[in-house]
């Protein structure tokens, strides 16, 4: 009887738990709305400034290597501040284009000695990837087609780029789960990461199924200068600390070389045809975020909606080399981007003064955390 009596607690315990988190759920995603509309209405507001005025960028940038560096965002005029789109595939048929080959295999080809080894997943489900061999690393990254362009199902009608994982990427997971018609590119260098992400969502994103397959990984840094292999540090324990910039103090898990590659390059892969902007783009490089977002050279003004990122007032006092608050707002000014959300230390969002009017604003999500 007692026992009979502890199981009925305990089930109706569980069965709360679950309601509350339920209902906290909901709560969230009614904030998450109320959030978009308040910042329509601050846009809203302003709108009546067609050019906002970019202020002047005084403070010194992490330097760039000049012969490779991206086109100077400086030059605003050669891109039309009111991009006409049609909007991202929608309903239209998409005819899925034929895959012919992967986007790390080509990549790794313009890197002097670029390589990347198999992934050690250790063991496996059996049902999962070859009974638990070693995952050979363009499993993970996005097929292309004969133009070197990504191949999405034919369902993806939005597109989101989330640099910088740790081990359990939980906005990509967000994301893909809230909204059936999305497709995640992540990029991630860390091997303990990947293998951790790859454990979690196997089944879940339908690894195990390509034609349903909506999250991508590239394991692979995002860095400006010459694409080469650089050494990127791990930090003891917590999968949230790797970076390319070397640690001030304390110990690190490992170093080793992986190849690096310009954002441009990723964002270019994605078909302008049918995506003819980005939704969002999440960077968490650990103070390397100004160095990526320069990689991405005029693209990141021509197709990038919103853009969210940590300002880097921890990073500069854990790592040897880092940005700062002041550095991140004065390149995204001098990118057309007004901040539209700062959460003190965590997250800052910018959008796109160019995307402003876009008819689509109101059904885009830039949510992070």
């Amino acid at each position: 009887m007692a026992a009979l009596v502890a199981g009925t607690v305990f089930l109706f315990f569980a069965i709360s738990i679950g309601q509350l988190t339920k209902a906290m759920r909901m709560v969230e995603d009614r904030l998450s709305v109320l959030e978009r509309s308040v910042v329509r209405i601050h846009i809203q507001q302003n709108n009546a400034v067609s050019s906002p005025s970019l202020p002047a960028t005084t403070t010194s940038l992490p330097s760039t290597t000049a012969a490779t560096a991206p086109a100077s965002l400086t030059n605003l005029e050669a891109v039309s501040t009111k991009p006409v789109l049609s909007g991202n595939s929608g309903d239209a048929p998409v005819d899925t284009p034929a895959v012919s080959g992967n986007f790390l295999t080509e990549y790794l080809k313009k890197i002097p000695g670029g390589a990347i080894g198999n992934f050690d997943y250790g063991a496996f489900p059996k049902a999962g990837f070859n009974n638990g061999d070693p995952i050979p690393h363009n499993v993970l990254s996005p097929p292309i087609d004969a133009k070197g362009k990504f191949v999405f199902p034919a369902n993806v009608k939005r597109v989101k780029i989330d640099i910088g994982l740790s081990w359990n990427a939980p906005n990509s997971d967000e994301w893909l789960t809230d909204y059936a018609d999305m497709a995640v590119v992540g990029v991630e260098p860390s091997i303990y990461n990947i293998m951790s992400i790859f454990r979690l969502y196997y089944y879940k994103h339908h690894w195990d199924q390509p034609a349903k397959r909506r999250f991508f990984i590239i394991p692979t840094a995002v860095d400006d200068g010459e694409p080469r292999m650089a050494t990127f540090y791990q930090g003891p324990g917590d999968g949230g600390t790797s970076s390319l910039n070397e640690f001030k103090s304390g110990s690190i898990r490992f170093s080793k070389k992986v190849p690096t590659v310009h954002l441009k390059e990723i964002i270019d892969a994605v078909p302008e045809d049918r995506f003819p902007y980005i939704e969002h783009i999440k960077t968490d490089t650990q103070g390397n975020d100004v160095k990526a977002l320069r990689s991405a050279g005029e693209s990141l003004m021509k197709r990038v909606v919103y853009y969210s990122a940590e300002p880097g007032e921890y990073e500069k006092n854990q790592y040897k080399t880092s940005h700062d608050g002041n550095q991140l707002k004065a390149f995204m000014a001098e990118a057309g981007f007004e901040m539209i959300k700062k959460d003190a230390d965590a997250q800052w969002t910018f959008l796109n003064s160019r995307y402003r009017d876009h008819p689509d604003l109101a059904e885009m999500d830039f949510t992070c955390h």
